[in-house]
């Protein structure tokens, strides 16, 4: 039994997220029970594999020395939080994950602990989101009578309807990428009221976002007469 497996198997059965340890040839030397149930292997089954079988190929590569580059070299280029990558099970279905690797280094030369997440939940959350929000900017569109526009968090118009060109007598290429605060008076303006309404619009999207997931957008705003 290898010094690593007796000194971190303890550790790794205790996270949450599957935990895969990889040497510097790409091989898999140790792994946790998550690991096992999120990609659906025995670990009798990954234990000498190469890690190609978890994640992709063109990703898995550049983790290994080659004839231009040591372990290290190799590693270094690849460390860090937040890669989202495609993962394929056992049964050859695909799911995304986010990925995040630290280095090892140890008797057996340099390993790599790989903490992977399976992320199906929030990228389908971010994907109605998305949908939701094509929606409310089409709906936003076609709405004539009142003039109606989309910002961002930052407070800058997307959106354009043609209620706001025919109110306001702006076309939308004149107004999209100003900031909204434009259309108040200087009094207005002087006493932060297009901040303090871009507040209450931004943590009414903060609510949104945390019943659905993250997510970069915009929502709605009516215009003042």
């Amino acid at each position: 039994m290898m010094q690593t497996d007796a000194r971190y198997r303890g550790l790794l059965e205790a996270a949450p997220d599957a935990m895969v340890v990889v040497n510097e040839c790409g091989d898999i030397v140790l792994l946790n029970v998550q690991a096992e149930k999120q990609f659906g292997y025995s670990r009798d089954e990954l234990i000498g594999q190469k890690i190609q079988e978890m994640i992709p190929e063109g990703f898995a590569e550049r983790l290994i020395a080659d004839g231009t580059r040591t372990p290290a070299e190799a590693l270094a280029q690849q460390i860090g939080t937040g890669i989202e990558l495609t993962a394929r099970r056992k049964n050859g279905t695909k799911f995304p994950i986010e990925i995040m690797l630290s280095p090892l280094e140890g008797p057996e030369g340099i390993l790599v602990t790989a903490a992977i997440r399976d992320i199906t939940k929030r990228k389908q959350a971010e994907e109605a989101l998305r949908q939701s929000e094509e929606r409310l900017s089409l709906l936003v569109q076609g709405v004539k009578d009142y003039a109606l526009l989309m910002l961002d968090p930052e407070g800058l118009v997307t959106t354009w309807n043609e209620g706001a060109e025919r109110m306001k007598g702006y076309r939308a290429e004149e107004i999209v990428g100003q900031h909204f605060s434009r259309f108040y008076t200087p009094e207005d303006v002087a006493q932060g009221k297009p901040s303090q309404e871009l507040k209450i619009a931004a943590e009414l999207r903060a609510f949104r976002r945390r019943k659905l997931a993250r997510a970069e957008g915009r929502f709605p705003f009516f215009l003042p007469t």
